[in-house]
């Protein structure tokens, strides 16, 4: 019996050493999965805690080896053992949960996304409109809508292949996507047409933004892969837009898409390269007017 209670003690504080290492390691899984700094920060607090109970075991450890020698003995070892359980069990949930989200966060975002563009898709483009145009309503905020259509977009993939034409589209997303704000929505409507809802903006803000981002366009450089080894020059291209507005007399989701549209035919029908505005559901008509 008098080998028994240090063998007992010995073991708690030991096997309390060990889980909390174990829960750091998991608090360092869970690092690398945290977004937001300041989470960042408080679990990295939290993670010295750990490190400072393992010292602090250990020293308790060192300076009471031989003296647990009955049950009133054995309180700390107790304690500091089920204490080991309760921070392993916080960290391995707090883990768990972390998968758990990140692996729903993903599954909605897969379901929202264009794989190709990396931008959103036809159907979140569609429930944001329902959306912003009632917030377009109650408030009498102007809302706007930009259609842009990449120009001759065939004799692209015709010319240099559909592995180039992707390359194209990813360059118009990404360029979209900078160039925007967090509120508006950029989105794939259809094959090469991409649509840019903005929320409170106006006629004039929104044409704008289009003509900045037709500039910024022309610009864009796509590479061309090699062929028989020999470096090809990256290839440009041009997009036409259709701007159109409404506020909260005139927002309506069917009417505003095609103003948009009328407007980015209109672009077409004027030479392509360009930037057009729908004078329908006038929002600061003459400012938006070419």
């Amino acid at each position: 019996m008098s080998t028994l209670f240090p063998l007992m003690g010995n073991t708690m504080v030991i096997l309390g050493i060990t889980m909390l290492a174990i829960a750091s390691i998991k608090v360092g899984d869970l690092l690398q999965r945290l977004p937001n700094r300041q989470l960042f920060r408080s679990w990295q607090f939290l993670r010295l805690l750990i490190l400072l109970f393992i010292l602090g075991y250990t020293g308790f450890s060192l300076m009471n080896w031989d003296s647990y020698l009955g049950w009133s003995h054995m309180l700390v070892p107790i304690v500091f053992f089920g204490g080991a359980i309760f921070v392993l069990l916080v960290c391995t949930l707090s883990l768990k949960t972390t998968k758990v989200v990140q692996q729903v966060y993903s599954l909605q975002k897969e379901a929202v996304t264009d794989p190709l563009m990396g931008i959103f898709n036809r159907r979140y483009l569609d429930r944001r409109m329902q959306e912003e145009v009632l917030t377009c309503r109650d408030n009498l905020s102007p809302l706007t809508l930009m259609m842009l259509d990449i120009d001759h977009f065939k004799k692209i993939n015709d010319t240099y292949g559909h592995p180039v034409g992707d390359e194209v589209l990813k360059a118009l997303g990404n360029l979209l996507v900078h160039h925007t704000r967090n509120a508006d929505v950029v989105a794939r409507y259809g094959g090469e047409e991409v649509a840019v809802l903005l929320p409170n903006t106006s006629g004039s803000e929104a044409k704008a933004l289009a003509v900045r981002l037709h500039k910024e366009i022309a610009k864009l450089r796509v590479p061309l892969p090699e062929v028989d080894r020999t470096t090809r020059p990256p290839i440009s291209f041009s997009v036409s837009i259709g701007v159109a507005g409404c506020n909260g007399g005139s927002a309506d989701t069917i009417r505003l898409l095609t103003a948009a549209d009328l407007a980015l035919y209109q672009a077409k029908q004027n030479g392509r390269n360009r930037v057009e505005c729908c004078p329908d559901l006038r929002l600061a008509t003459a400012t938006c007017a070419t």
